[in-house]
């Protein structure tokens, strides 16, 4: 394992119950002295992160019925805390060096013990462990073998040894976990996103519909890139109560299950064990939820979502809640829908380009937490940027009690990497 031996100060804190539990530091001056101890404290935490993410996992849901979310219509908002939903909060900072720098995190996989980013500003994939220590790149920019323009996609696979990147063209490109190019698959179809289940590859057809082939949406690939399977044909008009997949809808995995979000309908699909899309959540948005007309022509969807009309932007789902987001007249809305009550509360909204109400953080008085990435069914995940966490410290009096966090302030500039924070759900 390579290990660069830039490090700075790493704080872990685990909260239960709002009592905290664990509190383990390690300043930069002993880690130039320690080098040994900080790899048994990485060992350490990674068994720590392990066993939180392994605890949520559990039997895989089994669709039935279609559940429906209805947002209401003008919701009064309430002021909520963190601790209201989560029990445990925790963070790993990304570790800084000439070779991990990370301007932006635009796409992240999370495995048992790896975090891969993608930033597309440097188009760059970067290789961190579990508890931020970063590893190695994986490809570079190019156009010569195991090279790509962009990356729209990738996933790693279950055993953590190969990485699969998908970067517009007719081809995947395959990694070891070394960072060593392996393969490249062809494809011959250009797709937007790829994640890989058991030994097949799921990817999911790019917009606009001259990308399309032969008018289906979804394809189940073997390891050779050969289509084992087709799913829906694509339309971007319901027709019938027919579903469809749009080629821009979003997938996120939960329970080990793939699960698509379609656009058009507001519909969370399932992906199930024999490779059939099935219906799990309708998302109702009243009779403002902008129309599938609007969808026809790409080119004016922005400017109708500025009128008095809904639409659906973005969410996260763990076992017991939804984190979910909306334009609504404007504005971007947040909503936490809990599962168990079939109840749903509206947390924030403000102007798309303003600071949106987050979760106030009564854990540990860090950033404040509103998160539309899940690590499992039930760890959501939270891109802290440096600029907020310096006018956290700075100005935040529990944190300025907070020793560890403080430390963390020494070492911390507007040009470091990210922080990523976790936040455990509490189990309804």
């Amino acid at each position: 394992m390579e290990i660069s031996p830039v490090y700075r100060q790493i704080v872990y804190k685990s909260y239960n119950g709002g009592k905290e539990t664990l509190v383990l530091s390690i300043s930069t001056n002993q880690v130039q002295n320690m080098n040994v101890s900080i790899i048994t404290w990485r060992i350490y935490l990674g068994i720590l992160i392990v066993v939180i993410l392994s605890s949520a996992c559990i039997k895989n849901e089994q669709f039935t019925n279609t559940n429906e979310i209805v947002i209401p219509d003008n919701q009064d908002e309430i002021k909520s805390y963190l601790s209201e939903y989560a029990d445990t909060v925790w963070y790993v900072y990304l570790e800084d060096c000439d070779s991990s720098y990370i301007g932006q995190v635009s796409e992240m996989k999370l495995s048992r013990n790896y975090i891969i980013i993608y930033d597309k500003y440097i188009n760059q994939l970067s290789l961190f462990t579990s508890t931020g220590a970063f590893l190695r790149k994986i490809g570079k920019q190019g156009g010569g073998p195991g090279e790509y323009g962009n990356v729209f996609s990738f996933d790693i696979t279950k055993d953590e040894s190969l990485i699969y990147v998908y970067a517009p063209g007719d081809n995947i490109l395959v990694y070891g976990i070394n960072g060593i190019f392996k393969e490249s698959i062809y494809v011959g179809i250009k797709f937007r996103y790829l994640n890989l289940i058991g030994n097949k590859v799921a990817i999911q057809v790019s917009y606009p519909i001259s990308h399309i082939y032969d008018g289906y949406s979804n394809y189940i690939l073997d390891q050779s890139g050969q289509v084992v399977k087709r799913l829906w044909k694509k339309n971007p008009i319901n027709k019938n109560g027919e579903p469809r997949i749009s080629g821009f809808s979003e997938n996120y995995l939960y329970q080990d299950t793939i699960c698509y979000w379609e656009y058009f309908n507001d519909t969370i699909y399932g992906l199930s064990k024999d490779y059939s899309l099935i219906p799990r959540w309708a998302i109702n948005l009243g009779p403002r939820k902008l129309g599938n007309s609007a969808f026809q022509n790409m080119s004016t969807l922005g400017e109708k979502t500025t009128e008095a009309v809904r639409l659906m932007t973005s969410f996260a789902e763990t076992t017991d809640f939804f984190f979910l987001e909306l334009v609504d007249r404007r504005k971007l809305c947040r909503y936490i829908y809990l599962k168990n009550k079939q109840s749903i509360l509206k947390v924030g909204s403000g102007r798309i380009d303003s600071r949106i109400p987050e979760l106030i953080n009564d854990l540990d008085n860090g950033p404040n937490f509103w998160s539309t990435r899940s690590v499992n069914s039930s760890v959501l995940v939270k891109v802290v940027e440096p600029s907020e966490m310096i006018t956290l410290l700075s100005n935040t009096t529990g944190v300025k009690n907070n020793s560890q966090l403080q430390g963390y302030r020494e070492l911390l500039t507007i040009e470091s990497n990210p922080t990523l924070m976790f936040i455990k759900m509490k189990s309804k």
